[in-house]
């Protein structure tokens, strides 16, 4: 009987780790990215806003992040990137890498 609790409660403590260790893995981003040229940033903040610099001038907006796939929202404007599979990201033919 006694045995049987402790493989249960260790069962459940496996499926708990299991279920915190996926629910981590989703795509998420914080922190600044920015092109190589220093053309293009972005500065992306844990509740859902960013700031998009462009040629230094910069956009106050909010971001939704759908698997792969992220809509920047600023100034009436949509700006589409990728998540690619280094955490870099992409827009158009450029490529934003986290500083």
């Amino acid at each position: 009987m006694i045995r049987a609790l402790t493989r249960k409660a260790l069962m459940g403590l496996v499926l708990a780790s299991s279920l915190v260790y996926v629910a981590g893995c989703g795509k998420s981003l914080s922190g600044k990215y920015a092109d190589d040229m220093g053309a293009m940033a972005v500065e992306f903040k844990s509740d859902g806003k960013a700031t998009v610099t462009i040629h230094g001038t910069p956009i106050e907006a909010t971001y939704t992040i759908d698997g792969k796939n992220v809509s920047v929202n600023g100034a009436g404007d949509v700006i589409s990137l990728t998540i690619n599979d280094d955490g870099s990201l992409s827009v158009g033919g450029d490529t934003l890498k986290k500083k």
